[in-house]
């Protein structure tokens, strides 16, 4: 999978998870089987916000945290959690940002008489995600 496929992928994830829910997609090597790493302990997973490191690293995927409140600390602690799994060492690039989405739903309700009513209601709900690229040093 291209990095333009798995960005195009994640507002989606982020969408359909909206409960609180952490995916990663992760990034082919030229359809070469993905390497594996070993697993980073979360605490030395190292978020950098607005800068990159400086020096070289692989881009091992992107990686998506969705929450129904801003809770920053707790999306952090997801993202390091899952990197960390999958061998990253470091997450760049991280940007959070909230949407809102109308859920319609509608129901009817009808007399013994025959008469009916329609009552259709709107509820918005507003969803905070974070996303970044996980990163390993190279090697």
């Amino acid at each position: 999978m291209n990095k333009f496929l798995a960005a195009s992928l994640l507002p989606a994830v982020a969408f359909v998870s909206a409960c609180g829910s952490t995916q990663i997609a992760r990034f082919d090597r030229n359809g070469a089987a993905r390497e594996t790493y070993p697993p980073v302990p979360a605490e030395d997973v190292v978020i950098y916000r607005k800068t990159k490191p400086d020096f070289p690293y692989v881009e091992l995927g992107m990686i998506t945290t969705a929450l129904p409140i801003i809770n920053l600390d707790k999306m952090y602690a997801e993202l390091r959690k899952k990197s960390g799994k999958i061998g990253g060492e470091y997450i760049i690039d991280v940007k959070t940002k909230s949407s809102v989405v109308a859920v319609y739903g509608t129901s009817s309700s009808c007399t013994p008489k025959g008469g009916c009513v329609s009552h259709t209601t709107v509820n918005w709900v507003t969803t905070f995600s974070t996303t970044g690229t996980v990163v390993r040093r190279s090697r």
